[in-house]
């Protein structure tokens, strides 16, 4: 039964026990449905945390997990102990897991948050994060860091657009050459932020820096001077770029043990910079989408390469694999297998080369249902707790589906894929692993007709 998932799809509030069966799945739920007398010998184990702005994570205990059967049916529910921790023993008759977390957002609002795994076999699933406004400061050493433009956008950059941190820029002439904004200390210290200076003309250079914010600790006001971009480590390196396909978004960025800085847009393959005197770890992005309608609704695909760059080389190239209509058709197919409350077959295997698994999400502003899982299988009936179920409901209908594909060019089956991913996580790198480098992905972002 999927009573949940088909009144988020079409928008029907009608009463839950419709179809279903009566109540059995909650039953399930409490008493663990007929796992039978075999002794597991195996096991999925997890980590809850809540979400944290300077990493000092607190655990997050109580949150429910879900084992489900082959169909879908939930067999029994565990929760994350007072450490955080969860180990559910899994044998040939658990097939599914279901995570769900209450995100409290404000005082006044929260979200329900569910995470499915399809085809596990016994694996550490790493980290599942809680959100909770009131523990995102917890123990957190935060300031206000102000920063004064003036200088460096009158007296040397007055046409271009400067970058920092990432998502925020200033472009002149301004009022107001000042911008404020709040970081806290992560291990101890304040980061380093990059800063990038862009002038959309075509053939003009890019310049970018960095920043160590701990340098300026006792500073009321941080004054960006005209030298910072001085020096030939803080010149664009330009690329030249072939793709088979029109590219709408292209970008270069560094990997760095701060996670990523320095996200450099281009204008087109021709103009876009990145800097290997700076960063030592560089990427290129690069992404072709197009919008339209469907039978379903208003939808976005894209199809989305990133590589590593060489210091050494500038001349790339940036292939896609396009293939909208095989992939919305895979969509619409599970679309219509959710409102008719029934498995339903999907195969994603012929997308192109590198994919390794896919990622289906539902949700809307009060509820979100997100499935990983192998790139061909079976979407099951999947069940939920009654208490869950009303809540789904009562959240209202879902007005946005979407689906991922994606992948590193990893040689192995779905499962051999999330095992290696675990690895990673427990050898604790400074530096995000190389087995990230080769990155393709294919999505469609589909806005449902209610």
């Amino acid at each position: 039964m999927k009573t949940g998932l088909y009144q988020l799809s079409v928008g029907v509030f009608t009463s839950l026990l419709v179809g279903c069966g009566g109540g059995s799945s909650g039953d399930k739920s409490q008493n663990g449905g007929n796992q039978g007398s075999q002794i597991p010998t195996e096991y999925v184990t997890a980590t809850t945390l809540y979400s944290s702005k300077c990493g000092i994570n607190a655990p997050a205990s109580g949150v429910r997990f879900f084992t489900h059967g082959r169909d879908g049916n939930v067999l029994k529910e565990y929760k994350s102990d007072a450490n955080g921790k969860i180990s559910i023993p899994w044998n040939d008759k658990t097939k599914h897991l279901t995570v769900l977390m209450e995100d409290k957002l404000s005082e006044s609002k929260s979200k329900i948050a569910l995470e499915s795994e399809l085809e596990l076999q016994p694996v550490d699933l790493g980290t599942y994060f809680v959100f909770d406004y009131q523990k995102r400061n917890t123990n957190c050493e935060c300031k206000d860091f102000t920063f004064n433009f003036g200088e460096v956008i009158n007296l040397k950059y007055p046409n271009y657009r400067i970058r920092y941190d990432e998502r925020d820029f200033i472009q002149g002439p301004t009022d107001n050459y000042l911008r404020t904004k709040e970081f806290c200390k992560i291990d101890g210290k304040y980061k380093t932020i990059a800063l990038s200076a862009q002038n959309k003309t075509t053939g003009s250079t890019d310049f970018a820096a960095t920043l160590d914010l701990n340098q300026h600790v006792n500073d009321n006001t941080i004054v960006i001077p005209q030298s910072i971009f001085t020096g030939e480590e803080h010149v664009g390196t330009r690329l030249s770029i072939n793709s088979n396909v029109q590219l709408h978004d292209i970008y270069t960025f560094a990997e760095t043990e701060q996670g990523r800085k320095n996200r450099v847009f281009g204008g087109n393959i021709d103009t876009t910079q990145f800097f290997p005197k700076l960063f030592e770890h560089n990427y290129l992005n690069g992404k072709h989408r197009v919008s339209q309608s469907s039978d379903i609704g208003r939808f976005t695909y894209s199809s989305n390469r990133r590589i590593k760059l060489d210091k050494d080389k500038t001349s790339y190239d940036l292939d896609l694999t396009l293939n909208q209509n095989q992939m919305l058709g895979q969509v619409q197919q599970i679309f219509q297998g959710l409102t008719s409350d029934s498995a339903t077959n999907y195969n994603f295997r012929n997308l192109g080369e590198g994919h390794n698994a896919f990622i289906f999400e539902l949700s809307n502003n009060n509820f979100s249902w997100q499935l990983r899982a192998p790139l061909q299988g079976v979407i099951p009936d999947m069940d939920l707790p009654e208490d869950v179920r009303r809540r789904i409901v009562a959240s209202g209908p879902a007005n946005s589906l979407d689906a991922f594909v994606y992948g590193y060019f990893y040689d192995g089956n779905f499962n051999d894929f999330r095992k290696k991913l675990a690895d990673i996580r427990k050898q604790n790198l400074k530096i995000r692993s190389s087995f990230f480098d080769n990155y393709v992905n294919q999505v469609i972002l589909l806005d449902i007709d209610n």
